[in-house]
């Protein structure tokens, strides 16, 4: 663990940009480290409020936002251009059956899908926020 403490150390300060942390193997600077930890519990919340919002669907999270990761890289672009399909059928077959088709749950439907979209696999620090909200869950 000590080791691999200062082997991130070494990369953080290899870097241009100070004052960044490095943990689940991100680098993020203090200020979107502290929205990452308010998304990750965001996400928690969602674990506990929605029964199909589990640990394997932030798994696939994870793999959908390294989809969209690696297609803005320009790695596969015809396999990982489909990043926000996929995330979308994902959603419509874990969380979207969940729901009532009645106005106050399309309303959550709709707010979680975006807080998805727009907080986690669209922003930096997606990744740690999902690694934090399974690690917080781990039994």
């Amino acid at each position: 663990m000590a080791n691999t403490c200062e082997e991130n150390l070494h990369l953080v300060k290899k870097e241009k940009e100070k004052y960044q942390i490095h943990v689940f193997n991100e680098k993020l600077s203090w200020d979107n480290f502290g929205e990452a930890i308010k998304n990750g519990n965001k996400l928690i919340e969602y674990m506990e409020m929605i029964p199909g919002f589990s640990r394997g669907f932030l798994y696939k999270l994870l793999t959908i936002k390294r989809m969209k990761q690696d297609f803005v890289n320009g790695r596969h672009v015809l396999k990982n251009g489909k990043w926000k399909a996929v995330f979308k059928y994902s959603f419509a077959r874990n969380i979207g059956e969940k729901f009532k088709n009645n106005q106050s749950d399309n309303e959550l439907k709709a707010e979680i899908e975006t807080f998805l979209l727009e907080k986690i696999l669209e922003k930096e620090g997606g990744v740690f926020a999902i690694k934090y909200a399974l690690q917080a869950t781990r039994e």
